[in-house]
């Protein structure tokens, strides 16, 4: 979705759709931990983070266009 937002004219919907998937991600990655699906805490936090920074990344690209 990013790379289609890249070459798209018209970037806002494709970025908001990207902030809602972030979103349902984030919910994802929390049930996951909830069932134990990670091995460890700091897995689950890697994941976290990296979702988190990808959302503040889309957010600024959102606020550009």
């Amino acid at each position: 979705m990013i790379a289609r937002a890249n070459v798209t004219k018209d970037r806002r919907e494709l970025l908001l759709k990207i902030r809602e998937r972030l979103e349902e991600l984030k919910i994802l990655i929390r049930i996951c931990k909830e069932i134990e699906v990670f091995r460890s805490f700091k897995s689950y936090e890697y994941a976290v983070r990296q979702v988190v920074e990808l959302a503040r990344q889309n957010k600024g690209w959102i606020k550009k266009n």
